[in-house]
C-alpha cells in the first residue's frame, strides 16, 4: 500500500507519467466506472463542506484534506460509522431490498503530458449487477472500440468488439471482485476483513471528517472518509498499479447525489492518480431489472487469454 500517514487525511504521491492510448483507455475507464457505480454516499454540489479541499485544477502531487487533526477517540467506532452511512443512504430496508441494478452514464478520461497538454477521451458506460456478486459492464469509446467486462462470482474477464478476450487475475481480478459486491460499503461486515477508525479532521467551517482504514480479504488496504454530520461517504484514499512494478496514490471523490428508488447514489465521481483524471457522470439508476444473462467462456475457465 502506498505510504501515507495513518492519522492525517492526506497523501503525497510520486508523479509518474502514464501513457494510456487506445485500448488501455477502455480498461482504466472500466475500472473507475465500476468503482464509481458501486460505491455510494455524499452530498449534492454546494453542500459538500469537506469536499472543497480539491479543486479540479489542483496539482495531484500534494493532495490533502485541510483542517485540525483529531484523534480516533474523537469519533465513534467504525461499525457505528458504517451503520450511520447505511441510514444516510436510505436505511437497511431500502438498501438490502434491492436485488438487481443498472447504472447508465458517461465519462471523460484525461491524461496530461509533461508539457501540460491533455489528451481527453469521452465514453459511455452501462453496468448491470445482481446480488450477491454477478456483474457485467459495457464501455464504449465512440469511434474507437467497445469492451465488455464480466464477473460471474468467481471469474473475471473482458472481451472487446474484435473478439479479443482477456482473463483477469491478481490485483485486477481482486478489484473487480470487490466492485461486483452488490451492496458495497453497506455490507461492510462481508466486504472488509478489517476496519478501524484511525482519526479525522475538523475543518474551518466546522465540518468533521472521520477516516476509516479498511483491509479487504485479499490484503489490499484503503481509507474511507465520511462526513460525521451527514453520515455519508465523501472520499476514498487508495493506490493502484500502473505497470512495471510502479504504484501511485489514488483519490476518489463522490459528489452530486440523487435518490433513485429510495436509495442515494452518486451521480458524479472523480478519480485522480499521477497525471490521470477521470470524471464519471451517472444519468440513470434502475433497480429491479432483469439481469442480462451471460455464460463464462471455456477459455476463462481454462485460464487462457488472448493478451
Amino acid at each position: 500500500m502506498t505510504p501515507r500517514d495513518s492519522k492525517a487525511l492526506s497523501f503525497v504521491p510520486t508523479l509518474v507519467s502514464v501513457q494510456l492510448p487506445g485500448r488501455t483507455f477502455v480498461r482504466a475507464a472500466a475500472f473507475v466506472a465500476a468503482a464509481g457505480f458501486s460505491a455510494a454516499g455524499s452530498m449534492a454540489a454546494g453542500q459538500q463542506g469537506g469536499l472543497d479541499w480539491l479543486a479540479p485544477e489542483q496539482a495531484i502531487d500534494e493532495v490533502s484534506i485541510p483542517g485540525r487533526e483529531l484523534p480516533a477517540e474523537e469519533f465513534p467506532d467504525a461499525k457505528t460509522v458504517f451503520e450511520n452511512y447505511i441510514e444516510a443512504i436510505g436505511g437497511r430496508e431500502a438498501v438490502f431490498s434491492k436485488q438487481t441494478r443498472r447504472f447508465t452514464g458517461s465519462f471523460v478520461y484525461e491524461v496530461t503530458s509533461e508539457d501540460g497538454t491533455a489528451a481527453r477521451q469521452p465514453g459511455r458506460v452501462v453496468s448491470n449487477a445482481a446480488a450477491p456478486d454477478r456483474y457485467s459492464q459495457s464501455v464504449i469509446l465512440p469511434g474507437l472500440l467497445s469492451e465488455m467486462t464480466y464477473f460471474d462470482g468467481t471469474h473475471g474477464w473482458r472481451q472487446d468488439d474484435q473478439g479479443n478476450l482477456n482473463v483477469l487475475e491478481g490485483e485486477e481480478l481482486s478489484r473487480l471482485r470487490n466492485s461486483a459486491q452488490f451492496y458495497q460499503v453497506a455490507d461492510y461486515e462481508n466486504l472488509f476483513k478489517r476496519y478501524e477508525v484511525t482519526g479525522g479532521v475538523e475543518q474551518a467551517d466546522g465540518t468533521r471528517l472521520v477516516r476509516v482504514d479498511v483491509e479487504f480479504p485479499s490484503g489490499r488496504d484503503e481509507s474511507y472518509v465520511f462526513d460525521t454530520e451527514t453520515g455519508l461517504l465523501t472520499a476514498v484514499l487508495s493506490d493502484r498499479s500502473i505497470g512495471n512494478g510502479q504504484r501511485v496514490p489514488l483519490l476518489r471523490m463522490y459528489l452530486d447525489y440523487a435518490e433513485f428508488d429510495g436509495v442515494k447514489y452518486p451521480t458524479r465521481t472523480t478519480e485522480r492518480y499521477a497525471n490521470v483524471s477521470l470524471l464519471f457522470n451517472v444519468s440513470n439508476v434502475e433497480t429491479g431489472i432483469e439481469m442480462p444473462d451471460f455464460e463464462t467462456p471455456q477459455e476463462v475457465l481454462d485460464g487462457n487469454s488472448d493478451d
